[in-house]
């Protein structure tokens, strides 16, 4: 085997990197390739999640992905995450912090890590001490399309997190189409939950509606009222009594459909005799 190898001067920067991560076997290749680009990094470097993306999306790859690897890597003992909670409970920013030597982690992964960050006095110690005394488990990883959704605190997020990605953003499509019937987070997680989650319609409420009455006014008559429907709404037309004006109804107004039915009921519509 030959190498050519570049100078190593400022022309030219390079990274000196500890042979060792390179033969570990606990480790992917890809992971081996990651954790070199994070060592080849300066020391006051953030790993933002979302650039990592950027980087790798062209491969194949994404914020999956980049999960994964980052977890394999916190499994094998080269990096802790921690996310830092504010005094309101919420979580704020997430740091991670690399290991070009390897560590021994053989409780909870993040827990401890923060422990050890607590007692150095880095942040709030009593928060964290109690927050991993209490819950002595691995880490939700949530992804960032769901950091984002409005209207759900961290919990619902976290939970929300535990559903398959692909599941998670079927529900949220659906949510946007259909005005929940429950709680917000109570409708996404009954439709990850569902064994063929619900695909969104195309029409709008105003769409349904108006085939409904189409459907409804063709099999049904009045003997004291015509109908006339057209897209945006519907007239009722009087055709007895004092007051014969028409009575519109839009499609968009509110409780239109239930305008509709008070009218129908009094005007006493009934099925066309076949």
């Amino acid at each position: 085997m030959t190498i050519q190898r570049c100078p190593h001067d400022r022309q030219n920067p390079y990274a000196q990197i500890n042979r060792k991560i390179f033969t570990d076997p606990d480790l992917s290749w890809e992971a081996k390739g990651l954790l070199a680009y994070f060592i080849s990094l300066p020391d006051d470097w953030k790993i933002k999640v979302p650039h990592l993306v950027t980087l790798y999306d062209k491969r194949g790859g994404g914020e999956k992905a980049i999960y994964r690897i980052i977890n394999e890597l916190i499994e094998a003992g080269y990096c802790t995450r921690i996310r830092i909670s504010h005094e309101n409970g919420h979580f704020g920013e997430t740091i991670y912090n690399i290991s070009e030597f390897k560590k021994s982690l053989p409780h909870s992964r993040e827990g401890d890590a923060e422990n050890a960050r607590a007692e150095k006095g880095d942040y709030n110690k009593e928060e964290v001490l109690q927050r991993n005394k209490n819950n002595k488990q691995d880490p939700v990883v949530v992804p960032s399309f769901i950091q984002e959704i409005e209207d759900l605190t961290d919990e619902e997020k976290n939970s929300l997190s535990k559903h398959p990605p692909d599941r998670v953003k079927l529900a949220l499509e659906f949510n946007k189409k259909v005005k929940p019937t429950h709680s917000k987070i109570q409708q996404l997680i009954w439709h990850c939950k569902s064994y063929i989650p619900p695909k969104p319609s195309k029409k709008s409420e105003q769409d349904n509606l108006y085939e409904y009455c189409v459907d409804f006014f063709k099999s049904n008559i009045s003997k004291t009222c015509e109908v006339k429907i057209h897209k945006e709404g519907i007239f009722f037309i009087p055709t007895q009594g004092a007051n014969t004006n028409p009575i519109e109804i839009k499609f968009n107004q509110e409780n239109c459909a239930e305008s509709i039915k008070n009218l129908c009921n009094h005007y006493n519509f009934t099925k066309k005799k076949m």
